[in-house]
């Protein structure tokens, strides 16, 4: 968690507002919620009902920015499946200026055979991606 939120920082370093980083590992949903950069808020969600997760979320990010007189644009960070982001982005309120941070990246490893083609499993999830991507730029 601590290598993938390295590369996290890394990849919103443009980014001039406050940043919101949604995690989806296996059955894990959490919701890290950071201020200048610096994470103030780690809150776990029940993964069983989607739609009530997302009035969590909203609930939880509401709560947060009325603790400051004005808070600044929030950024969105989803690391999901790509077949859920479609599935998320409602939690990204652009009405209120909020926006989605994320950007492709990099694909490690590419299925031998067709045998591992069709196996699923082997792919690396985002959260795993992101710690991945922060070690290969430490190698650098």
């Amino acid at each position: 968690m601590t290598a993938a939120q390295r590369a996290l920082h890394q990849l919103t370093q443009t980014w001039d507002g406050d940043l919101a980083w949604l995690v989806v590992e296996e059955k894990s949903l959490r919701l890290l919620l950071f201020r200048q950069g610096v994470p103030e808020v780690d809150h776990a969600l029940d993964a069983l009902d989607p739609l009530a997760c997302q009035r969590e979320i909203r609930a939880c990010v509401a709560a947060w920015q009325a603790l400051v007189d004005s808070p600044s644009a929030l950024g969105w960070w989803l690391s999901v499946p790509s077949e859920q982001v479609d599935d998320w982005m409602p939690v990204v309120d652009g009405a209120a200026g909020e926006c989605c941070l994320n950007q492709p990246l990099p694909v490690w490893a590419e299925p031998s055979d067709q045998a591992a083609a069709r196996d699923v499993t082997g792919v690396l999830s985002p959260l795993q991606q992101l710690a991945l991507l922060a070690l290969h730029q430490e190698e650098r």
